[in-house]
């Protein structure tokens, strides 16, 4: 039956079929690889239809036949609603491309496509996000909607070649691009800039940081006006900030005020804001909190004066993030920043989350609603008033953003929330002892379900941060009382962290070394190690600074040391003990 109406179609005098070409990353491919293929250069089709594109693509729905091939419907926020909703009398073919299968088969049941969909969206009702095929629930979302649809899975392309040929339609030869010449007459009307900021962002979303950083530079000399400036600037910061580490988050914060400098010579306000924003962001991370509230304020002002001529888009999407960075700021902390005690400034951080969601819902803004969905699911983990109550509310916050963001495709955001929640699991695990081991194996699971979305990156942070994610499955071992497992896991862990420098994680793996209680001689060693880091804090300038900045560091060393000396005390190490007590008196006197 399909192939006799394409055969028909293709001698219709009429509307003609419309056929919708849409790319993606290969599964298996990572850095420079992975943006070989079509996916990067509609790398903006999430950002939303305009009006004009909505109505040409509305006209098309009604008055044609479409064929989708090769199209994932993932697009969730621009194409896809659309032809979701658009009512239509036409006919819609899907084009599922399968090599393994050489004759493919036909699905035409309307009924069909909505259990496919129905049975993705079971595995999204208990959690199982890494299993989950958007493509299945968002193409059947459009399928099911139809007056009539066909659905194709196999070798679609041969079919398709084949059916053509036999009505006699020449397909074009295939050419390789890399062989033709000459070069398209446009590329000669590509400034100098825009070449080195396009070979920039292409390294930068491939995380080649040195060659992104290398032409980046290079973009800032060719640049030819403020905003230029501006823009070279501010994509010089992100790139240092990706890095997370002290010294890059200075080089981070110095380029940005250029950055934020060039946009306010050029009077390009709503780029001066943003810029200022991630200003603040970057002192976020560098837990230079007092800072980063100064630089929120700054914002704030800087967009109520300028309100009149924002954009509206523009003005909620800045204040979700103003928001947003308000409420981790606060939130997350460690400390009394605004002076009202920790929960009051906890609970003024949830409050930011809210007003976050809800200028990201005006715009459409879904990832900037997921990650203040994240937000509010890590500070109600902190806040923990009433513990149950509020880690079950932050357990569906911190669910809610991982729907959202394993629906987008982000892995890194997921990660996020799969440890998030992994800390909400084991909180809840310590609560409710009725369910205390169901609690720990879902914690595991999200360490577990984290790790693999880490995977998926190619990120010079990522073995940091999937040494973070083992610390997690460490503690929860020493919980469950899998004490052999938890040694040889967080004992691998150690001498990581220690080569690595990251000599504050490196004590709080020590710290659940000291709970696995094996032999004294291993205690020992443990604690001589404890010391030695933090008799290094009093010697380091640096460490010593970073140290005073965090009060994270300073509670966990209370904890750490306080812990180390009883262990000592039964071990009868009193000359551990002694110098414990000088190590914590003289850390003391530094705040």
């Amino acid at each position: 039956m399909l192939e006799a109406d394409i055969l028909a179609a293709s001698n219709i005098t009429g509307p003609g079929c419309l056929c919708k070409f849409h790319g993606s990353i290969e599964p298996t491919k990572r850095g420079r690889k992975k943006y070989e293929s079509i996916q990067f250069s509609l790398n903006q089709v999430g950002g939303g239809l305009t009006v004009a594109k909505q109505a040409v693509l509305m006209q098309a729905l009604k008055n044609l036949d479409i064929f989708f091939m090769g199209y994932s419907g993932c697009d969730h926020f621009s194409v896809q609603p659309l032809l979701r909703s658009t009512q239509s009398n036409m006919t819609a073919y899907w084009l599922q491309y399968d090599g393994r299968i050489s004759l493919p088969f036909v699905e035409s049941d309307i009924r069909s496509f909505d259990a496919q969909r129905d049975s993705e969206i079971e595995k999204l009702a208990t959690q199982r996000y890494p299993e989950v095929s958007w493509e299945l629930i968002s193409v059947n979302e459009v399928l099911s909607n139809r007056n009539t649809a066909h659905k194709w899975h196999g070798d679609t392309s041969t079919f398709l070649k084949n059916i053509l040929d036999t009505a006699g339609i020449l397909t074009p030869p295939i050419r390789i691009i890399r062989q033709r010449a000459p070069l398209p007459t446009w590329l000669s009307t590509v400034s100098d800039f825009d070449a080195c900021m396009s070979a920039a962002m292409l390294y930068y979303q491939a995380r080649v940081m040195v060659s992104a950083e290398d032409w980046c530079t290079v973009a800032t000399c060719k640049a030819v006006d403020a905003k230029q400036t501006g823009e070279a600037f501010r994509l010089l910061g992100e790139i240092h900030e990706i890095a997370s580490t002290h010294q890059k988050y200075v080089e981070a914060f110095d380029v940005l005020e250029h950055a934020f400098a060039s946009f306010i010579a050029d009077g390009a306000i709503d780029l001066a804001i943003d810029t200022k924003l991630e200003e603040a962001n970057v002192l976020r991370r560098d837990k230079r909190y007092r800072e980063t509230l100064d630089i929120l304020n700054y914002a704030r002002d800087l967009l109520e004066q300028n309100a009149p001529r924002m954009k509206p888009n523009f003005e909620h999407w800045a204040l979700s993030r103003l928001h947003r960075l308000y409420a981790l700021t606060l939130g997350l902390s460690g400390q009394d920043i605004i002076g009202t005690g920790l929960s009051s400034g906890r609970l003024s951080a949830v409050q930011q989350c809210d007003a976050a969601i809800k200028h990201s819902d005006t715009v459409g803004d879904i990832s900037g609603k997921a990650a203040a969905l994240n937000a509010k699911g890590l500070i109600l983990h902190e806040l923990a008033i009433h513990p149950i109550d509020i880690l079950q509310a932050a357990e569906d916050v911190l669910n809610s953003a991982l729907e959202l963001h394993s629906r987008i495709g982000d892995a890194r955001a997921c990660f996020q929330q799969c440890r998030n929640l992994g800390l909400v699991h084991s909180s809840l695990s310590r609560l409710d002892s009725a369910n205390q081991q169901d609690w720990l194996t879902k914690a595991l699971e999200d360490y577990t379900n984290g790790e693999e979305y880490l995977k998926q990156l190619l990120e010079e942070r990522i073995p940091g941060e999937i040494r973070e994610v083992r610390f997690r499955r460490g503690d929860l071992l020493l919980q469950s009382g899998a004490l052999a497992d938890a040694e040889r896991l967080l004992d691998a862990l150690q001498v990581e962290r220690e080569h690595n420098d990251e000599w504050h994680d490196e004590a709080r793996t020590l710290q659940l070394l000291l709970r696995v209680n094996t032999e004294p001689s291993k205690s020992r060693r443990r604690i001589e190690r404890i010391i030695a880091i933090y008799t290094s804090v009093l010697q380091s300038d640096q460490r010593k600074s970073a140290y005073k900045q965090d009060g994270r560091k300073q509670a966990n060393r209370r904890d750490i040391l306080a812990e180390a000396r009883t262990i000592a005390q039964k071990l009868d190490l009193m000359h551990l003990v002694d110098q414990i007590d000088n190590i914590s008196i003289e850390l003391d006197n530094l705040l």
